[in-house]
């Protein structure tokens, strides 16, 4: 499952197993072309993915016509 914060921009690679939640450190690694910490992503330390291009247009004409 991806994850889309539009306060931070974070995508991660997650899995709900029960209560639990957990990384998929693998997927991460696929998305963002290397090893990359959780923390990074949902802290906005890393840049935005080129493959995520798409999205973060499309989540700012939404914002943009919801007047955020």
């Amino acid at each position: 499952m991806y994850v889309m914060s539009s306060l931070s921009g974070a995508f991660v690679g997650c899995a709900f197993n029960g209560s639990i939640v957990s990384t998929r450190d693998t997927e991460n690694a696929r998305f963002y072309g290397g090893p990359v910490k959780a923390t990074d992503i949902l802290l906005g330390s890393m840049a935005r993915p080129p493959a995520a291009s798409p999205l973060y247009k499309a989540m700012s004409e939404l914002m943009d016509r919801i007047g955020k």
